[in-house]
């Protein structure tokens, strides 16, 4: 295993999407330091992939507000469904996460995903407190409240982000933005193929179903080997069964191809003309035309 810091961070390429969970524990067993490396790779354009989710995971079990920042900055950064990564792990920080995800969210420069992934990091850094999801759910309306007033100039990924702000508000039941989605429904800023006036009613009629649970990267960490173990018996299964499958076609028998009959001249021609085949295609045939 490589020796210092950066060497081992270096190991977590996008290519390499389970490392071993030595790597892991040896990176996590050098403290503090491993806080700027891991933020300057978030920060790197050229990062993408599984180097995303373990940074990110990585820098939520180490717990240092030093790295809010830069797992604010991968919504502007990145469109990779990695964001999903870092958006957990971005809301693992609790209330610290929640301005720096909903700055992140008003981004108007970044697309529809990346701001409805920095709204989604927002949503569960406020969890079942009642005093942070009225908090994140007043600048949510505020945000859906300007979409309902430029509903007429909206363009596409802003009526993106607006459905996914009406998904949000109703999933945390606020009582105050449920005349406001109707009003966003009536505007027709909201994509109803993402959501639809059905949804919100059932959102908001099954309040105890929408109770958050938010990412703990620490059961993460402690169950990481156990779900690398299983992963590696999988791929073993998978090695197994593409080698029968090759062993298979290596010594099955080859059906043997059937010629086709070989016709005399005076015979009926071939092809159902009722001529002789001497006066139908035997010309054509032997002359490969």
């Amino acid at each position: 295993m490589p020796d210092t810091l950066y060497e081992l961070i270096a190991e977590l390429t996008p290519e390499n999407d389970w490392p071993k969970p030595e790597l892991l524990t040896a990176i996590m067993a050098r403290g503090d330091e491993i806080v700027k490396p891991l933020c300057q790779m978030l920060n790197d354009p050229e990062c993408d992939g599984w180097s995303l989710h373990y940074a990110a995971n990585l820098l939520a079990l180490h717990g240092s507000r030093e790295a809010i920042p830069a797992l604010a900055n991968t919504f502007r950064l990145f469109d990779t469904d990695f964001l999903e990564s870092t958006s957990e792990a971005l809301s693992a920080f609790g209330e610290a996460a929640i301005d720096p995800a909903l700055d992140a969210a008003s981004d108007a420069k970044a697309n529809w995903y990346q701001r409805a992934m920095a709204i989604n990091a927002a949503v569960e850094a406020a969890g079942n407190d009642a005093a942070l999801k009225e908090r994140v759910s007043a600048r949510l309306r505020a945000m859906l409240e300007d979409f309902v007033a430029r509903a007429k100039s909206l363009t596409d990924e802003e009526i993106q982000v607006a459905s996914a702000l009406v998904c949000d508000l109703s999933g945390m039941v606020d009582p105050a933005a449920r005349d406001l989605i109707e009003t966003a429904f009536a505007a027709e800023v909201v994509d109803e193929s993402v959501t639809d006036r059905k949804d919100v009613q059932r959102a908001y009629g099954h309040a105890y179903d929408n109770l958050r649970r938010n990412f703990n990267p620490r059961k993460w960490f402690e169950d990481y080997p156990a779900s690398y173990q299983r992963h590696l018996e999988q791929e073993a299964k998978w090695a197994k069964r593409e080698q029968r499958q090759k062993e298979k076609q290596r010594y099955s028998v080859p059906a043997k191809p059937i010629a086709a009959p070989k016709l005399g001249r005076n015979d009926l021609c071939w092809c159902g003309s009722g001529k002789k085949y001497k006066h139908c295609h035997l010309r054509s045939d032997t002359s490969g035309k």
